[in-house]
């Protein structure tokens, strides 16, 4: 058995409307391997940049919009 089989991480990204594209905001969350699901920063919005940097930190794979 693959032990790396289900275990890639996502962290999503999503821009909050009316939000400025040099200033964008949004909710994230991480979604686990089992599809365990979590919110980053209690689900209040961070920067896309925040989101970037988690990512890399946490080894995640992005999921984020433009």
């Amino acid at each position: 058995m693959d032990p790396f089989i289900g275990t890639e991480t996502i962290l999503y990204w999503r821009r909050e409307e009316g939000t400025p594209d040099d200033d964008a905001m949004g909710v994230a969350w991480v979604v686990e391997g089992d599809g365990t699901e979590r919110l980053i920063n209690g689900g209040d919005p961070i920067s896309r940049t925040e989101a970037e940097r988690l990512a890399v930190v946490g080894k995640h794979i992005l999921d984020a919009e433009p």
